[in-house]
């Protein structure tokens, strides 16, 4: 029953016939005659743990013990069947699916091997190293089942019975290492080889030509412990090559894609992420962290072989950017590395697609060390100037997936800022008047560490030519945050609930200080002056630039924090300042913009406009107009149906006496007797709505 019902579920999932699956005996799969097995490159590494194993040994023990049963089912093996043999005569299956249960069963029977070969079952030994473990008559390598890279090493080595010093960690030696603790009598020796030859499972053969692989792997897959998007892909490049084409694939691309593309403090694959960063660049559209698989099958249909290694040469160059990206430490340039490093600690990943065919420019020469750096730096003020003013980060992402098509390659750094200072509404870069308004009131020491800690950085080291590490300093209140009497005898009282109830978070009342602990609470005098021990704990020994200031003064009064709080403010806005471009704006010269980028469009008509993927020619404004707000409302009418967006754009009922309206689906209608400026304005409060900022895209000519 379970046999059928797993063949019944797979063919219909595909619909097909052609694969052969029947129930087949374990021992009696193993046992095959000039038989290897073998484990392709493309695989996942063998990676059962102990509880797997825990619950294997049982159902081994519990059927041998059970006169009453035959046989216990143990899942499914799927292998691939070339009709091609080696020159040795051996028929290779190459394992699609099953390969954890088929690792670990082998496990068992190199246990069961050593156990007789230790306690003299000299014929025993032999029967199952020569039925189950090797090909005895094969003058090459004999091992039945073939691993890959390490693990194919060990596996070796456990069969041969030797062991070497200082080996590395193996889930294949660790779990032989389990059974072999569990067997170390001969009654439990007797009990697992019965049960092992009980055992039975679902074999799945498949035909070159006839049955495709990657499609059966897909339908197990989503039924079973689900593989990582970068898995799925890794798979579905190697998965139509031969085993050696297969492993020279493997070894000199995606082995170093997977390097470049790892965490170097966690060790974690990120080779998921940098496929969607990559999609998002060449789509010019985010796909979902769960599709990142069928979006690449879909962007990348060819597998035929010189097609697979051009892309995949094309995902090892970005991969080595992406590697620098996330971990920094390996851009040899210490200046490249320094603001890496700062847009990491920041944060800004949505900046990745960008930045990765800008790193590509800059391994082409298209431009220099001093180009890469500005726009490194220009990342972070777009970024920071952003946060300072809290405008939302979601927006983020749009903006970078599309940022490098505005930039001019004769016109690097100029035309990446125009295309900022272009952008309207949520996607704006903050003005110096916005920017000084946020500084003056925000509570800059609850915000997150990581922000805290670059803002201070940056404050602290600017023109600086020996860089200040802050490390191992902390923040420091210059009025406490639970001052001591002693406060109250030096401040008027104003100027004292004004620090407790408005002031003592900003950012003119902060500093660092690597002496946190033994300033406290105390008085400024006290804090200004400490030299407890000659330690000169006091800011008036301090080499900080922040605390240079506070040497000068004798209190610490409201008058003081405001000069100084201005003072931060001005460094902050040289730090990160207004991109300095001239915007001559000529839309009917300028290609592409999205609706938030064009100030006034009278005068102009849209000679075509992208609406997500859909490319329109409307014979007029009104035309375009209705048409973006038709599919919006189709799609999804809720955005337009609230209040302050549909007072805007006049959403109504179909009126058959409005001769103005115009209908816009699902029974409604809105006005569009209006100028082409209110449209696009109209437009951008929808598409805020919405969330999608760049959805529409035109191209406006003179009318």
């Amino acid at each position: 029953m379970e046999v059928s019902l797993i063949y019944t579920a797979i063919a219909e999932n595909l619909n097909t016939h052609s694969l052969k699956a029947t129930e087949s005996k374990l021992n009696e799969f193993l046992a095959t005659p000039k038989t290897r097995f073998v484990i392709p490159i493309y695989q996942r590494n063998y990676d059962w743990q102990d509880h797997q194993c825990s619950q294997l040994y049982s159902d081994i023990c519990s059927v041998a013990e059970d006169e009453n049963r035959a046989s216990h089912f143990v899942g499914s093996i799927v292998y691939l069947q070339d009709g091609v043999y080696s020159a040795s005569d051996v028929k290779e299956l190459v394992v699609i699916d099953g390969q954890q249960r088929l690792t670990t069963l082998s496990l068992v029977y190199i246990t069961l091997y050593q156990f007789a070969e230790a306690h003299g079952l000299e014929e025993e030994a032999a029967e199952l190293k020569e039925t189950y473990l090797i090909n005895r008559f094969v003058k090459d390598r004999q091992e039945k089942l073939w691993q890959t890279e390490e693990n194919d090493r060990i596996y070796q080595r456990l069969i041969r019975n030797q062991s070497e010093e200082g080996e590395p960690f193996s889930r294949i030696r660790e779990n032989f290492a389990y059974f072999k603790e569990l067997i170390r009598d001969e009654a439990t020796y007797r009990m697992v080889k019965e049960g092992m030859g009980k055992l039975s499972f679902v074999d799945i053969s498949l035909e070159r030509g006839k049955d495709d692989p990657q499609r059966i792997f897909e339908s197990l897959n989503s039924t079973g412990l689900a593989l990582s998007q970068a898995d799925l892909i890794r798979n579905y490049i190697l998965m139509g090559h031969i085993r050696e084409e297969q492993e020279r694939l493997y070894i000199e691309y995606w082995k170093e894609i997977e390097k470049n593309a790892r965490d170097d403090e966690s060790r974690t694959n990120m080779v998921s992420d940098f496929a969607r960063d990559l999609l998002t660049f060449k789509n010019k559209r985010i796909p979902r962290k769960n599709l990142v698989y069928d979006t690449f099958k879909i962007r990348f249909p060819e597998r035929e072989k010189s097609e697979v290694e051009t892309l995949l040469k094309e995902m090892r160059r970005y991969s080595e950017h992406f590697g620098k990206l996330t971990n920094p430490a390996r851009e040899p340039d210490a200046q490249i590395r320094l603001e890496l490093e700062y847009i990491r600690q920041l944060e800004i990943n949505v900046s990745y697609p960008f930045l990765l065919q800008v790193y590509d420019d800059y391994q082409a020469e298209v431009i220099d060390k001093d180009g890469l750096i500005s726009v490194l730096q220009f990342v972070q003020r777009f970024a920071w100037r952003r946060f300072l003013v809290n405008l939302p980060t979601n927006a983020l992402n749009k903006i970078f997936m599309r940022l490098y098509e505005e930039i001019r390659q004769d016109d690097y750094i100029n035309s990446l800022e125009r295309a900022i200072v272009r952008k309207k509404g949520t996607q704006r870069i903050p003005t110096d008047t916005e920017v000084k308004s946020s500084l003056r009131e925000r509570d800059f020491y609850n915000i997150r560490s990581k922000n805290r800690s670059y803002f201070l950085d940056r404050l602290e080291n600017y023109n600086n030519r020996e860089r200040v590490a802050i490390d191992h300093l902390t923040i420091e209140h210059i009025f406490p945050q639970k001052p001591t009497p002693a406060w109250k005898k030096t401040l008027t009282v104003e100027d004292y609930e004004a620090f407790q109830d408005k002031h003592l978070h900003q950012l003119g009342n902060l500093t660092l200080s690597g002496n946190n602990g033994s300033l406290s609470n105390r008085a400024f005098k006290e804090k200004k002056t400490l030299n407890t021990g000659g330690k000169e704990q006091g800011y008036e020994f301090s080499r900080l630039w922040l605390n240079r200031d506070l040497m000068k003064l004798d209190a610490w009064t409201v008058a003081d924090f405001k000069a100084r709080h201005n003072r931060l403010i001005k460094r902050t806005l040289e730090i990160w300042p207004y991109p300095e471009v001239e915007i001559v704006e000529d839309l009917g010269t300028r290609d592409e913009m999205t609706i938030f980028e064009i100030d006034d469009p009278t005068g102009f008509k849209v000679k075509y406009a992208k609406i997500g993927n859909e490319t329109i020619e409307p014979r007029s404004v009104k035309e375009f107009y209705v048409t973006v707000l038709s599919k919006l409302f189709a799609d999804n009418p809720n955005p337009m149906m609230q209040p302050e967006v549909s007072k805007t754009i006049l959403l109504e009922r179909n009126d058959p006496n409005a001769a103005d309206n115009e209908h816009i689906g699902r029974g409604y209608s809105v006005d569009a007797a209006n100028s082409s400026w209110v449209k696009f304005k109209r437009l951008e409060t929808v598409l805020t709505a919405y969330d999608l900022e760049d959805f529409v895209r035109v191209r406006l000519v003179e009318a």
